[in-house]
């Protein structure tokens, strides 16, 4: 189970990075970037929404509020790559 979870992780990250050094965000301004990053790397997040939503034991209300939480964090870290992309660094 935890090459698994290691496994959708790693696959949402990758896509993360990928889409961020896409050439078609490079145009928009970092919040709509950020938000068709993330939106382009909905299989694998939904993926591992999936897997978690499976073998976690907290309530569907519980689940919910970690993934309202997670997808903040995820906008939040696909930002500082995209900032971090564009300025060279």
């Amino acid at each position: 189970m935890h090459c698994q979870i290691k496994q959708l992780v790693e696959d949402q990250g990758n896509c993360f990075v990928k889409e961020a050094r896409s050439k078609r965000i490079s145009k928009v301004d970092l919040e709509t970037a950020a938000y068709a990053v993330v939106s382009s790397c909905i299989e694998p997040t939904q993926r591992l929404k999936a897997f978690q939503a499976g073998h976690d034991i907290r309530n569907v209300q519980q689940m919910q509020q970690y993934w309202a939480e997670t997808d903040r964090k995820d906008l939040e870290d696909v930002k500082g790559l995209i900032a971090l992309i564009r300025t060279g660094n």
